[in-house]
C-alpha cells in the first residue's frame, strides 16, 4: 500500500487537529444517528434471567475479552421477555459497543447479536464503518468522552455528550482500507506483545523454580536426600532441620499509620505492597521480613532493612535466621494460598507459624541467598529488557493507529 499526500485542514478541534482536506468533520449524532444506551431486566422476575439466550454485557464480560477486539459471549444471558421488559437494546453483529463507566472509552465490536447493561454506549453505523470508528475511540474520541465525564459517585459520560461530540472522518472506502491496514499491523504488533508477555511469564515460572529449588534443596546437586516425614516437605537434605516456623520464627502485626505519612518523613512506611510513603517515626530497627497481613495484597513478602515504620496491614516476621533467606522461603510458600476465601483475603501469624518447613544451617542459608541474588538479577535485567520492548511496541502501536484515523498516513 503507498502513501497518500494531500493538503489539510484545520478540523476545529483540538482533540483532532488538522485532517485532510477531503475529509469531513461532523458531530458523531449526524454520522451515526443509531446510539443507545442499556438496561438491566428486574432481578425480582426470574422469567427475566432464567434460560435467557440472549447475550447481555456488563464490564465483566468487557473483562474477560480484554484481549480481543470482539466480544461475543457475557457470564449472564437475559430471555426475549427480559429485553422486552427493560431499557436494553438487541444490537446486530458489528456494533461498537463502548463503556461508558469505569473504563470510560474502551470499545470492542459485537461478535454476536447482543444488549447491554446501563454502563455502555453502544453505536450502529451507517456513514461510517463500525471498525473505523471503533480504532477512532481508541485513539482520541475515548480520551475526549474520558476528559469530559462527569459524576460524583463514579464518572460517566452521557449519550448525550457523545452525540455532541466531532469525529473526523474520510470515505467510506477509505475507511475500508485504513482498516485492513491497521487490522493487518495492529495484528502482527499485538503477536509480538503477546510473545514478549509469554516471555515475561516464562522468566517469572523459572524464577520460582530456581528460589523453590534452592531453598527446599540448597546448592548441592549430590546432596543425600532423605524422608522428612512430612507431607509438606517431602524429602530434603540430611543435614537440614525439619522444624515448625512457630520454633524458628516471631510474627507480630505492624502498627496504625494513617496519621503518620508525610512526604517529608525520614522512614519509609511498608504495607502490604511494599512502600506506601513516609513517616517521622519508626516501629522496626535492623532486619525484618514483612509479610502483607489483608486484604488483595495479603501473602506479599518483603525484606526490610533499617529503621521503617511497618503498617497494621502487614506482619513483621523475626528470627535469629538469616532474614533474606526467609523472604525467599516465604515467598516460595505461596502465602497468597494462605488466604481465607472470604470478602476480606487474611494471612494469620498463626497460619504461618504453623507451616512445617526444612532449614540449612545459617551459614548454607547465606550461601543460598548470594546464589538466589544474583540469579534474581539477571531475570530481573532479561524482563526490564522485555517490558521496555513491550513499552516500544505500545507506542508504535498506538501512534500508527492515530496517523491512521486521523489522515496523518493516508492508506491508497
Amino acid at each position: 500500500m503507498s502513501l497518500l499526500i494531500e493538503e489539510t485542514k484545520p478540523s476545529g478541534f483540538d482533540w483532532i487537529g488538522d485532517t485532510p482536506s477531503s475529509w469531513t468533520v461532523d458531530r458523531i449524532k449526524d454520522i451515526i444517528p443509531s446510539i443507545y444506551g442499556g438496561g438491566t431486566p428486574d432481578s425480582s422476575h426470574p422469567e427475566y434471567w432464567e434460560d435467557g439466550d440472549i447475550t447481555w454485557i456488563t464490564p465483566t464480560d468487557f473483562q474477560d475479552f480484554k484481549d480481543s477486539n470482539l466480544i461475543s459471549d457475557s457470564r449472564r444471558k437475559i430471555t426475549l421477555e427480559g429485553l422486552e421488559a427493560s431499557a436494553t437494546t438487541l444490537l446486530p453483529i458489528g456494533s461498537v459497543v463502548m463503556a461508558s463507566r469505569a473504563t470510560i472509552g474502551v470499545a470492542k465490536i459485537a461478535g454476536v447479536q447482543l444488549c447491554t447493561n446501563q454502563g455502555f454506549v453502544s453505536f450502529v453505523c451507517e456513514r461510517a464503518s463500525n471498525e473505523f470508528f471503533r480504532y477512532a475511540i481508541e485513539d482520541y474520541l475515548g480520551d475526549m468522552f474520558l476528559n469530559i465525564a462527569s459524576g460524583t459517585t463514579f464518572r460517566e459520560i452521557s449519550r448525550s455528550e457523545v452525540r455532541r461530540t466531532h469525529f473526523a472522518f474520510p470515505c467510506f472506502a477509505e475507511q475500508r482500507r485504513i482498516v485492513a491496514y491497521l487490522d493487518k499491523g495492529c495484528a502482527a504488533i499485538d503477536g509480538a506483545i503477546r510473545a514478549k508477555r509469554q516471555q515475561l511469564s516464562v522468566l517469572e515460572d523459572l524464577r520460582k523454580s530456581i528460589i523453590n529449588k534452592a531453598v527446599t534443596r540448597g546448592l548441592d546437586e549430590r546432596v543425600d536426600l532423605v524422608v522428612s516425614g512430612n507431607e509438606t516437605i517431602g524429602l530434603m537434605p540430611r543435614l537440614w532441620k525439619r522444624t515448625k516456623f512457630r520454633y524458628e520464627i516471631d510474627v507480630r502485626s505492624g502498627d496504625f499509620v494513617s496519621d503518620k505519612l508525610d512526604d517529608d518523613g525520614a522512614y519509609p512506611v511498608i504495607g502490604g505492597n511494599g512502600l506506601m510513603g513516609r513517616a517521622h517515626d519508626f516501629n522496626v530497627d535492623g532486619e525484618v521480613v514483612v509479610v502483607g497481613r489483608v486484604g488483595a495484597y495479603c501473602g506479599n513478602v518483603h525484606y526490610v532493612k533499617g529503621r521503617a515504620w511497618v503498617s497494621d496491614n502487614a506482619l513483621i516476621v523475626e528470627s535469629r535466621h538469616d532474614k533474606r533467606f526467609l523472604t525467599y522461603l516465604l515467598r516460595a510458600l505461596d502465602l497468597n494460598s494462605f488466604a481465607k476465601k472470604t470478602a476480606q483475603p487474611l494471612v494469620t501469624g498463626t497460619q504461618i507459624k504453623n507451616s512445617h518447613v526444612a532449614l540449612p544451617p545459617v551459614d548454607e542459608q547465606r550461601q543460598i541467598v548470594e546464589y538466589l541474588e544474583s540469579k534474581s538479577a539477571r531475570i530481573k535485567d532479561l524482563e526490564s529488557n522485555l517490558s521496555a520492548q513491550i513499552t516500544t511496541l505500545e507506542q508504535y502501536r498506538k501512534s500508527l493507529i492515530h496517523e491512521c484515523v486521523t489522515g496523518k498516513r493516508r492508506i491508497e
